[in-house]
């Protein structure tokens, strides 16, 4: 065979094997095509899965508001709401704990791996953690460990380090995961018609045992926070949302 019939058999043997391919690109998109015109105008949800009220005591913690910050209203799509406070437990420990419920706007929520950066804290790592509710069922929360460069008074500087928790709360779910939040606000937006408002909530605290004689290290500091979100989720979701088998 000639080295130009080579060529073209070569040619040839590759359009048949991208043949396939090309089908299957084009029958993905007929069927999105088929989906999105099948799909009914999404109407917006009106119930949220969270009270946005954060209580004023949480057994030995006391909490005070922060209100939302006029560079937090401006980056904000209008229409979402915001509950914070921070607590103090009257022996030199704190946290701050923070709601926010999302507008029609979708960029109302985000994953904390995002923002956290732009307020000089890093994520070193993160992991699922169980959270222990009354009544023998647990929440699923995800447990960041965070740091930044803290300042000495004689020059340099230590790391600062705490534990970032959070979750997700949906109409009728929980999920510690951002990916499953988007993935169920798609579903719920092509299959059902319905755009709901999804909450996040979060507890953050530092690591104290550096700066004071009594002040707690990490795995002391992680076991306090998770009993105070153990009893801050029955004050804060919706009752339903927290009994066995929803997830």
């Amino acid at each position: 065979m000639t080295e130009n019939g080579d060529r073209g058999a070569r040619r040839a043997g590759g359009m048949a094997q991208e043949w396939p391919r090309v089908v299957a690109l084009l029958a993905l998109l007929g069927g999105l095509l088929l989906v999105c015109v099948g799909t009914p105008e999404v109407r917006e949800g009106d119930v949220a899965g969270v009270i946005m009220s954060l209580p004023e005591k949480l057994g030995d913690w006391t909490g005070e508001e922060i209100p939302m910050a006029e560079s937090e209203r401006d980056l904000l799509p209008a229409g979402t709401e915001l509950a914070r406070k921070k607590y103090t437990d009257g022996r030199g420990s704190w946290l701050v704990c923070t709601i926010v419920l999302s507008s029609a706007d979708r960029r109302s929520l985000h994953k904390p791996e995002i923002c956290l950066p732009g307020q000089g804290w890093s994520t070193d790592s993160g992991r699922v953690v169980p959270v222990a509710l009354a009544g023998g069922t647990e929440l699923p929360v995800m447990c960041l460990e965070i740091s930044r460069p803290m300042p000495q008074p004689g020059g340099g500087s230590a790391k600062l380090r705490g534990k970032f928790l959070y979750w997700f709360v949906g109409r009728d779910v929980l999920t510690p995961r951002h990916w499953e939040r988007i993935f169920r606000t798609a579903y719920d937006r092509i299959f059902r018609g319905v755009g709901h408002r999804w909450a996040y909530i979060s507890v953050m605290a530092v690591e104290t045992g550096g700066m004071q004689a009594d002040g707690l290290g990490g795995d002391t500091l992680a076991t306090n926070v998770e009993r105070f979100i153990s009893g801050l989720a029955p004050e804060v979701v919706r009752p339903e949302l927290l009994r066995p088998g929803v997830d």
